[in-house]
């Protein structure tokens, strides 16, 4: 630890002297170079303003050297996460020493509203752990530098801190702190006098926060050895609302862990002080506060703390006789004693014991009681507890003062007790574990100042036994959501002291739940319109939660849908929630879900879904999807019923929305009865080809598959379009995220439905007829088509080429025939004896150039046979391979559960079993893709060789045919030369 923080400080420093040496004798480019450096060294980003500024006059004779908007942004675990920010940092230089030949001595440090953010992960990984580890020589080179920490004072103006240390389950925050410290870091070991105010102390650990909001004053003086970075300090002054704590020891930063030892007591053993911490009881009026009683607070912390153990801990807390009133409010609180001792001897958490021997109060007249003693909380917690009595909550009103405009009202009777090891309950001998009892809560409201909404609970009864609680009515309401609940919930005792697995199962029936104002900040709306989407945020799924939930909900809204007589069963489960067969009436028609919400990244969710629509209306539907139109803008357009199955699968980002590059959906929509209106597409197809009936499209009993992967939108088919008065359209094609289109396809249009364009094709008919030739036109003239450009601006161009060629064949057939009828006549027996010969020549060529095919398709085959039998061969290799995995995998999880001891430790490994299967089973997955993935190129490659061949071929036997019709053809036009002659 010690080391990891040296280097930092040491790379931090050099990036610092170089900041300081910049603005005297460099500018513009160079200080972006300057950044550029330090972020090679840094794995984090570091930015400032460009515009340094300096100044001889504010702290004559040295400099003032200001710096604004410095901010450390993290990378790769903590990539967007702030490490420290700066609006305003100033620092005061000794430039004469420079002068004198000494080196530059930074004299005073001076922060402005830093935010500092200092984050340790579960892993043990720290934000504060920036450098890189191949720039560790380099940073020590920063030692012959002719700049020196020489800091006589640091001082920090309305500061905010949050050091959260998941690791350890550690959390402190300061908000608008301010901090003085001064000394004479020139030296390696010498006194500083520190001095802090905080607005807010926030301290939490094991998930409960022990101090909260607490106004705090710190006065200290404390020797620094920075030689062996240890720190002693002697009588430090702590207050904490109104208590006042004193404190001595030391704490000695080593390079592995760090130890310890600090003793503390209150100096003062009235009950009134301690009442200060209690929230809310700290206001403006509590010096009218009447208390009696007195108490007694402290302890110590002592030893070596590690990644997985720490110090031995002390504390006790007795409070005797305690008693309050405020003059201004109608009831009392007395009979207050507290006895809790807290220890632990060797920092071995499964040592720890919590023993409150007893809590005894009376308020407002009720009296309420508890004990509790806990020990070996992680490998076999035990317990031996109970809690008894009532508490009316409208009488809290007129015991403490609460904020203007709270509400509190309803009545709580406990009566609870538990006393055994949670192996009895874990290993179902119920008869060693005694817990039993209730909690009942009637007509309870709760509602903040600053809550928008009021928490109330009408009716609520907890059964407790060793197996389960069990929860036969919980009636409640929370602004306009209710909640009619029923069910079981087991394992609470693993749950509750071994974080174990919840396990329950919930019936839910509510007539109305505004999820919006649960999952976003914004006031919900009731019943949103299209434009009331909103911000939602992550939804993060416990791990250890296994609840099954029955649900049937009146009406349900979430984001700016609304969804009536809502069904189905949802299940959370490692960090999943799980829907099977969940219905529900939205936009007129019906949907069914299937599928899963998995949150285990909480950053980049998942979800893949399963989704069926029934008769749901498209143009409503477009307005409420942003999906469609980013591929399907024609959806707009588009107005009638349609069904749909739908299965999606896309990572979410923070604000719970698709990522459409990562999406994947293929999808099938039908239409029994719908109309496309004001397409421009169609309107373009209609000015092109001048007929002025097309304007609208019918779609009838029509199915469209498509397929959305890598953020393009593809039709899996072509799909036919009925144009009106028999004319037909057939497309197919993509849309790209970028919102380009490719679609192409053909329209047949009646002759008699092409107005205008059809005189002139009964013209052409009319020529030919004056010529003596029968122009044969079909009576569906087939146009090509192509759709190109954008999705707000498209183009369409249309083609003939299809309708030419069917009249050019014609033509080519009739000349034909009027070109051998005259033969006939005129070239007598001799075109008779070169027709003969012409024919003989093309029935040789065709019988070259149908073995040529022939053959050609036969080398293609073996080509394809040979690919696929080598793809097969790729593919065994690939399952092979992943059967080695697995067996490997399935080996080393056999061994990790084979080597538990205990049935905990069984479980544990059990876990990282699972996890090594899951891991594995990825792995073996990824590599026979591989495989996979070879063996499809191994046969895509056969089939474009062999469809090379057949191709040759084919074009060989074009060469023999089309060579032999010239032959004949010269010959038979030789014949009639001499027949002319």
């Amino acid at each position: 630890m010690k080391k990891a923080l040296k280097i930092t400080g040491i790379a931090l420093g050099a990036i610092l002297i170089l900041l300081l040496v910049a603005p005297f004798v460099f500018k513009g480019k160079i200080v972006q170079a300057i950044k550029n450096t330090a972020n090679k060294q840094l794995n984090a980003t570091l930015n400032f303003d460009n515009n340094i500024d300096l100044s001889f006059l504010r702290s004559f004779p040295n400099v003032s050297l200001e710096i604004k908007n410095l901010s450390i942004v993290g990378k790769d675990s903590f990539v967007g996460d702030t490490l420290v920010y700066f609006p305003e940092m100033r620092l005061t230089l000794d430039v004469m020493s420079a002068i004198k030949g000494e080196e530059i001595k930074i004299k005073r440090i001076y922060l402005k509203a830093p935010k500092i953010d200092i984050e340790t992960m579960k892993s043990g990984r720290a934000n504060w752990d920036i450098v890189k580890t191949d720039t560790t020589k380099t940073t020590k080179d920063t030692g012959g530098s002719t700049f020196k920490m020489a800091l006589k004072s640091l001082e920090i103006e309305k500061g905010h801190l949050i050091y959260d240390d998941k690791s350890l389950n550690f959390f402190t925050e300061l908000k608008e702190f301010d901090h003085t410290s001064s000394g004479d870091f020139t030296t390696d070991n010498f006194m500083m006098e520190t001095k802090t105010q905080a607005k807010s102390l926030t301290l939490g650990y094991g998930g409960v926060n022990w101090l909260f909001n607490i106004g705090t004053e710190i006065l200290a003086n404390i020797q620094m050895d920075l030689k062996s970075w240890k720190f002693s300090f002697d009588k430090g002054k702590v207050k904490l609302n109104d208590l006042n704590i004193e404190s001595d020891g030391f704490v000695d930063l080593n390079d592995n862990d760090i130890d310890m030892d600090i003793k503390f007591k209150a100096l003062e053993n009235t009950f009134k002080s301690f009442l200060s911490l209690v929230p809310g009881m700290y206001q403006n009026n509590f010096k009218d506060l009447q208390a009696s009683g007195t108490m007694g607070f402290g302890g110590f912390i002592k030893g070596k703390m590690t990644d997985d153990k720490m110090p031995s801990t002390d504390v006790s807390l007795k409070i005797n006789n305690g008693g309050f009133k405020y003059p201004s409010l109608q009831f009392p609180a007395d009979n207050i004693n507290l006895d809790l001792h807290f220890t632990n001897p060797d920092g071995t958490p499964d040592k720890s014991i919590v023993d409150v021997q007893k809590l005894n109060l009376s308020l407002a007249g009720e009296p309420f009681a508890m004990k509790l003693l806990l020990k070996t909380p992680v490998s076999d917690p035990y317990i031996d507890g109970n809690v008894k009595g009532k508490i009316d909550l409208s009488k809290i009103v007129g015991l403490i003062p609460l904020e203007k405009g709270t509400k509190l009202a309803g009545l709580i009777d406990a009566d609870l007790s538990a006393k055994g090891n949670y192996s009895a309950a874990n290993s179902k001998n119920y008869s060693k574990l005694n817990a039993d009892g209730k909690l009942l809560v009637k007509n309870l409201i709760y509602q903040g100042a600053s809550d928008k909404d009021a928490y109330q609970i009408e009716n609520l009864e907890l059964n407790f036994t060793p197996q389960a609680v069990k929860m036969p009515v919980c009636i409640a309401q929370i602004g306009k959501n209710d909640f009619n609940v029923k069910g079981k919930i087991e394992n609470f005792l693993g749950y509750a002291f071994a974080g174990e697995t919840l396990k329950g199962e919930v019936d839910l029936e509510s007539k109305y739940i505004n999820a919006n104002s649960f999952l976003s900040d914004k006031p919900s709306v009731e019943d949103p319109k299209v434009a009331d989407t909103a911000a939602l945020t992550i939804v993060e799924i416990p791990s250890n939660l296994d609840i099954s939930l029955n649900t049937k909900i009146n009406k349900l809204v979430y984001d700016n849908y609304i969804l009536t007589d809502l069904g189905g069963h949802t299940r959370i489960q490692n960090s999943q929630l799980n829907l099977e067969n969940l219905r529900a009436n939205l936009l007129g028609g019906t949907i069914k879900l299937d599928g899963t919400y998995d949150s285990k990244n909480a950053k980049n969710p998942f979800t893949n879904m399963s989704t069926k629509i029934e008769r749901m209306n498209f143009s409503q539907t477009f307005a409420y999807f942003p999906m469609l139109s980013k591929f399907a803008p024609i959806a707009k357009m588009i107005d009638g019923l349609f069904n749909a199955n739908i299965d999606l699968s896309s990572i979410l980002n923070d604000k719970m929305q698709l990522n459409y590059n990562s999406m994947n959906v293929n999808g099938m929509v039908s239409f029994t009865d719908a109309a496309v209106k004001n397409l421009d597409v169609v309107k373009q197809i209609a000015s092109q080809l001048k007929i002025n009936w097309l304007e609208n499209l019918q779609i009838k009993n029509q199915t469209v598959k498509f397929q959305i992967k890598e953020g393009i939108f593809k039709l899996l088919d072509s799909f036919t379009i009925p144009l009106g008065q028999g004319a037909v359209m057939r497309l197919a094609g993509m849309t790209k995220l970028n919102q380009t289109l490719s679609y192409g396809g053909w329209i047949k249009i009646p002759r008699k439905a092409m107005g205008a364009a059809n005189s002139v094709v009964d013209g052409w008919v009319k020529q030919a007829a004056t010529k003596g030739w029968k122009l044969d036109v079909a009576e569906m003239i087939p146009v090509d088509l192509n759709i190109g450009g954008t999705i707000l601006k498209p183009l369409v161009s249309l083609g003939l080429k299809g309708f030419k060629q069917n009249i050019v064949d014609n033509l080519k057939d009739q000349g034909k025939a009027i070109i051998k009828g005259e033969a006939n006549k005129k070239l007598a027996e001799g075109l008779k004896i070169a027709q003969a010969q012409a024919d003989k020549i093309k029935a040789e060529a065709k019988d070259k150039a149908d073995k040529l095919r022939a053959e050609g398709i036969k080398a293609g085959d073996a080509i394809r046979a040979e690919s696929k039998k080598r793809s097969g061969q790729i593919m065994d290799e690939g399952d092979k391979a992943y059967q080695r995995v697995m067996d490997e995998t399935n080996k080393q999880a056999d061994n990790i559960i084979a080597s538990a001891s205990n049935p905990i430790e069984k479980q544990a490994k059990k876990i990282a079993a699972d996890k090594l299967r899951k891991e594995g089973a990825k792995k073996a997955n990824d590599g026979k893709a591989v495989f996979y993935k070879q063996a499809a190129a191994v046969e895509e490659e056969g089939n474009k060789k062999a469809d090379q061949v057949e191709s040759e071929a084919n074009k060989r036997a074009d060469e023999v045919e089309n060579g032999a019709s010239t032959r004949a053809d010269k010959i038979m036009k030789d014949a009639e030369a001499k027949s002319k002659l």
